[in-house]
């Protein structure tokens, strides 16, 4: 059903996700994986929260490619991913990733945080929106680049409407309205961090993508979003 409105905000409000129109060259984006893995660490995600700091340390692991300080892991912790700060550095990796980098730039992300991230296997997230709970401006659109996706991987976004607080660590079948799906290596896609999201690996290996922040107020992201839109039938 094709939606006519003028907001795109309002519009992604509606939309689980979104594939991009965007080419990805699973290669390059697989060999630069592989040698990030071969020659760094991933250091855990250190969340604010104490309810679920024990829970994330084990489920979330990441390394950054753009960082509020040009390191690794410092920005490795909750966080709006947009800033009119003007000074974020893309990380040692630039010197070996050149793909990634490349890829940041075709969502004019240089501004943000750009991280790899992985998700442990057997493990799961917590429910929450980065606009709802965290502040993040709703025009800071969530982007993953899916690098490794084990077949047994869901990603799960309820409406606000359908979402309630003691079903923060809940199960997907604890919900009767709910969007569960896998996002396919090869595509980049607006993953809705409005609405309450969570993710779980119930597979024997790590999920790993590039986790992106782009600037829908940015001309040129607008109409790569429409495009996407347009595109995928849910505008004219």
């Amino acid at each position: 059903m094709k939606i006519i409105k003028e907001d795109l905000s309002e519009i992604l409000r509606d939309i689980p996700w979104l594939p991009i129109d965007i080419d990805i060259d699973i290669v390059k984006l697989q060999q630069e994986y592989k040698f990030v893995c071969e020659n760094y660490e991933f250091q855990e995600y250190a969340a604010t929260h104490e309810v679920v700091r024990e829970k994330y340390a084990k489920a979330w692991s990441g390394i950054s490619l753009i960082s509020s300080d040009g390191s690794l892991y410092n920005d490795l912790r909750r966080g709006v991913g947009i800033s009119n700060k003007s000074d974020y550095l893309p990380t040692e990796l630039k010197n070996y990733c050149e793909y990634f980098y490349e890829l940041i730039d075709l969502f004019f992300a240089r501004n943000s945080r750009c991280r790899i991230m992985r998700i442990s296997p057997q493990s799961s997230l917590v429910f929450h929106s980065h606009v709802l709970d965290h502040g993040q401006p709703e025009t800071n659109l969530t982007i993953q680049i899916p690098i490794e996706m084990p077949e047994n991987f869901e990603y799960c976004v309820v409406n606000e409407k359908d979402f309630t607080k003691d079903k923060t660590f809940a199960l997907p079948s604890s919900f009767e309205n709910i969007h569960r799906g896998k996002l396919d290596v090869g595509k980049s896609y607006y993953l809705n961090s409005y609405q309450y999201h969570n993710v779980y690996n119930y597979s024997d290996t790590y999920r790993a993508s590039i986790m992106l922040y782009c600037d829908l107020r940015d001309e040129n992201v607008k109409q790569l979003i429409k495009k996407s839109l347009v595109k995928e039938g849910f505008l004219e």
